[in-house]
């Protein structure tokens, strides 16, 4: 229908026997109205040639911009943007992504530099909403920056402080508590958890609370002995080779002497990977003190390597891993959803949505 031909709000209201200002209310999501009267309402919207703010403008995600091919960040938004890519394009809507650098304080550039690439990216794309990363360190001064200039944003990915902004977050404190208890109920008394980057990885101190709260709730004392950080990488995210979750590993259980761990949470895919690539090297021989050893591994990025390691065939115990899964697909239509809803609805507030990973076995 034609831009002239098109019936005013107010012609409307008039045929469906209602004010103006209710048609307006509903269009914008405000005022409270029966469902069938709202439907009706859109019903006629739709027919009249009207379509919602965001069929008219793209929504824009911001995702992180690496130097190296990073699968820490890497796989996980390339599964995000396929969920937010089908999410879109079942309601219709154009989607676009755009990367900005910046991971921690020594990579991200001074905040001046990166508040004027953010106005350049949303004056190139003129978004009627946004998506942001929470693995950029900028992400929350991005937000308050989107919402300054009232663009509507969701915060999606790692737990960080979201500062009251409408946020769709891995549950990292439900997943290590979930893994941590099951260790527990198969009967673990003796839970190691493995660590690395604390001080740079947001969502490190949220595992380690969910490791401790699991051992608390269900009467297992907590051993400080269990718990060990490995030592920083030498060197780019994706070289598990550097072995350092198989030495942290062999340290656990020095500091641990005549009663190592039954069990071990591996808080991260880094150290996961670093401490069962070495199975490739060698050979396929798994050292003892690894098969006797039960391991849950948060899976921070998906197809990692220890998938690949499972469908090598190797002589590895399988009912001695499972994976604390991550679906970053389903966050990523999640934060859409979220995001169509503030478009829709005119704000959500501080709604923060968690999703907590799923236990696999492998």
């Amino acid at each position: 229908m034609g831009a002239r031909s098109r019936p005013s709000q107010k012609q409307v209201a008039a045929r469906l026997g209602l004010s103006a200002a209710a048609v307006s209310n509903i269009l914008r999501g405000k005022g409270r109205f029966a469902e069938e009267t709202r439907q009706r309402v859109l019903q006629e919207l739709e027919q009249a040639g009207y379509q919602p703010r965001y069929r008219r403008q793209p929504i824009l995600y911001f995702g992180l911009r690496t130097s190296t091919p990073d699968p820490l960040h890497v796989l996980p938004t390339f599964a995000v943007l396929t969920g937010l890519g089908a999410e879109s394009l079942s309601e219709g809507i154009e989607w676009r992504a755009d990367f900005l650098p910046g991971y921690d304080r020594g990579s991200a550039p001074p905040w001046p530099d990166a508040a004027a690439q953010l106005d350049a990216r949303v004056a190139a794309h003129r978004p009627c909403g946004v998506l942001v990363d929470t693995g950029m360190y900028h992400a929350r001064a991005f937000a308050r920056r989107l919402r300054q200039a009232k663009i509507p944003a969701v915060l999606m990915g790692h737990e960080i402080d979201v500062d009251g902004d409408p946020a769709v977050l891995v549950d990292s404190f439900g997943g290590a508590y979930d893994a941590t208890a099951r260790l527990i109920h198969h009967g673990h008394r003796r839970i190691g958890l493995l660590r690395w980057n604390t001080a740079v990885v947001s969502n490190a101190a949220k595992k380690f609370a969910g490791y401790r709260c699991a051992l608390d709730a269900h009467g297992v004392p907590f051993a400080p002995e269990c718990v060990l950080e490995s030592h920083s990488s030498r060197g780019a995210l994706n070289q598990p080779r550097q072995r350092l979750g198989r030495d942290a590993f062999d340290r656990l259980l020095v500091q641990c002497g005549r009663t190592p761990p039954t069990a071990v949470l591996v808080e991260n895919s880094f150290i996961s990977d670093s401490l069962l690539y070495p199975l490739r090297e060698d050979r396929g021989r798994i050292p003892e003190r690894l098969a006797k050893t039960v391991f849950v591994h948060f899976e921070d990025s998906p197809l990692s390597i220890l998938e690949s390691i499972m469908s090598d065939n190797l002589n590895y115990p399988r009912p001695n891993v499972a994976v604390c899964r991550i679906d970053w697909e389903k966050l990523g239509r999640s934060a859409v959803q979220l995001l169509l809803q503030m478009l829709c609805h005119g704000g959500a507030g501080g709604r923060v949505m968690n999703l907590k990973p799923e236990i696999v076995d492998m």
